[in-house]
């Protein structure tokens, strides 16, 4: 089971005026942990409100709810998310337009379930081996019909194709992967993943303990440049392989 010692949040505005990222660790007794992820957007006080609302709602539902491994639950409550987003930018016009990514790691004694919308990134560490949980939502990546890495050094490549608050409505991404004792999860906001390589991410987690690696993830962010918003959180269960 996965507890706090286990986990480090954290996240700087950077060189930008305000911090629209958020970021959580939420435990249920009997369904294990939500690792959640919110990048916003709108411009100023806009992207703060929508990331967390977005925040605040999915991790509200797990600690009453949990979700027990159902994608539908999942479903439903990042439908509530995307709903409150809109109800509050329908009741404040001047943050109108708000949205933001969402990306949430539920994760439970044998799997984790991943949920995407936006481009905020999941990665699972295992022994040498890395593996990238989530597809970035980019609306150049689905035009032309080509990989996100590919997507994002087009001119348009960080335009999403879905984000919460979008009034086309969303279709969130969820997949579920197995999970093993000594795992490592990385979450984390394109301000991390868009200047830190996966080896650059491994060297850091491996250097860092469960309580510091997401600070050190950011710090290495920033000095390699990031000119966004940069959050990441770091989780790893107990246990070693074999």
């Amino acid at each position: 089971m996965i507890s706090m010692s286990n986990v480090s949040v954290h996240s700087d505005k950077g060189v930008r005026s305000n911090n629209e990222d958020r970021a959580s660790c939420a435990l249920h007794p009997e369904f294990g942990g939500l690792l959640v992820v919110a990048d916003g957007m709108g411009g100023h006080e806009g992207g703060e409100v929508a990331s967390d609302i977005v925040v605040k709602s999915l991790t509200a539902s797990f600690k009453v709810n949990g979700y027990n491994g159902s994608t539908e639950a999942l479903i439903n409550a990042i439908d509530q998310a995307h709903q409150c987003v809109l109800q509050q930018a329908e009741e404040s016009p001047e943050i109108r337009g708000m949205g933001s990514t969402l990306l949430a790691v539920v994760l439970l004694p044998t799997k984790a379930v991943v949920a995407n919308v936006g481009d905020s990134r999941a990665y699972q560490f295992r022994e040498d081996c890395v593996r990238r949980l989530t597809v970035d939502d980019l609306y150049i990546s689905q035009l032309l019909g080509i990989d996100d890495r590919v997507a994002r050094k087009h001119p348009q490549g960080h335009v999403l194709s879905q984000a919460i608050g979008a009034e086309t409505g969303i279709s969130p991404s969820v997949h579920t992967f197995d999970l093993q004792p000594g795992d490592t999860f990385v979450l984390c906001t394109d301000g991390v993943h868009e200047v830190l390589t996966e080896p650059t991410m491994r060297g850091i987690i491996d250097q860092s303990t469960p309580t510091t690696a997401a600070e050190q993830l950011v710090f290495a962010a920033l000095r390699a440049g990031s000119n966004d918003n940069c959050t990441a959180i770091v989780a790893r269960i107990p246990g070693e392989l074999g």
